[in-house]
């Protein structure tokens, strides 16, 4: 995941086009077409804007995003999630429980959860993590396996399950 920041820029655009599913399906068929820059270079392309209008967009990699301990923001998670939270999601993790996260904010959300994984360190999550659930994909709910998943537009708070 050494390109999770170009993952948020793309989240964000998404969550900003979340009325229009086919101005998002537009988006992220651009996306899909190129290729993960290497640390500190950027790709850039065009696509319509949800009013149709041609908008060019540029996202960067950090130089340094190799590393991703350092680049992560922690304090989104100590922001949304009490310290009780916090601890009862570090301990589900470890336990390697099945976890779904809600929220009408979809890029939060993100930042939210992958910090949760980054804070596992020295450890890391190495069964189904999925940062945005499609609707279509919902049945990964009843998998028998560990998983992280984030799911948009459920509640209108943010919100966690173990199970």
């Amino acid at each position: 995941m050494s390109s999770f920041q170009i993952f948020l820029q793309i989240i964000e655009v998404v969550n900003i086009r979340q009325d229009n599913p086919k101005s998002i399906t537009e988006f992220l068929d651009a996306v899909v077409n190129e290729k993960v820059p290497p640390p500190g270079k950027s790709i850039e392309f065009k696509c319509r804007s949800p009013k149709g209008v041609l908008e060019k967009y540029k996202f960067s990699r950090r130089p340094d995003s190799d590393r991703l301990i350092e680049t992560l923001n922690y304090d989104v998670a100590f922001q949304y999630l009490s310290t009780s939270n916090l601890m009862g999601l570090f301990a589900n993790m470890l336990n390697e429980r099945r976890i779904i996260f809600t929220s009408t904010n979809v890029t939060v959300l993100s930042a939210v959860v992958r910090s949760l994984v980054g804070i596992l360190y020295p450890f890391s999550w190495v069964h189904v993590y999925i940062p945005v659930i499609p609707k279509t994909m919902l049945n990964y709910c009843c998998a028998p396996m560990p998983f992280l998943l984030v799911r948009g537009k459920l509640l209108k708070v943010f919100f966690f399950f173990f199970f």
